[in-house]
């Protein structure tokens, strides 16, 4: 429909105005404030410090949800470093997960939620096989056979 394509002709263009225009502005704006003001020592005299403009934050709801769900997926993710990620992004402060060694603090906090899902340990998998073999005895039922359950 028209409204879709205004609206994606809408998000097409703010994107490229801020890589090419924008974006490319602030950096200009950043070493010269950095150079000086920040760090001339005629200005603040700060050798260690840098002045770098945050990005306009992602707003669209539709476009958080496509990034959240992409870096699971990826398993580019741990449950803490979403967190971060949530709070940088959308400009809010959720509290973070206890670290390692604080009270309340779980290992898979630091682990890609992907991983979670779908590794199992050693002896999770083994039980995992003895209890299909299990049904398979008792039931006369045969697992990845193609001809099962297909009538």
């Amino acid at each position: 429909s028209a409204e879709n394509h205004t609206y994606a002709t809408a998000n097409t263009s703010a994107f490229i105005a801020e890589m090419q225009v924008f974006l490319p502005e602030r950096m200009k704006h950043d070493a010269f404030l950095n150079a000086h003001i920040i760090n001339h020592p005629a200005g603040l005299n700060l050798k260690t410090v840098q002045l770098k403009s945050k990005t306009p934050p992602l707003t669209n709801p539709e476009q958080l949800v496509k990034a959240f769900t992409a870096f699971n997926v990826m398993g580019a993710i741990t449950p803490r470093d979403s967190v971060d990620l949530c709070n940088d992004v959308t400009q809010v402060k959720l509290p973070q997960y206890p670290e390692e060694g604080e009270e309340g603090y779980e290992a898979w906090m630091d682990h890609p939620s992907v991983l979670l899902r779908t590794v199992k340990t050693h002896g999770e998998q083994s039980a995992k096989t003895q209890e299909i073999k299990d049904i398979e005895a008792e039931g006369d039922i045969e697992f990845n056979n193609p001809e099962h359950g297909q009538e």
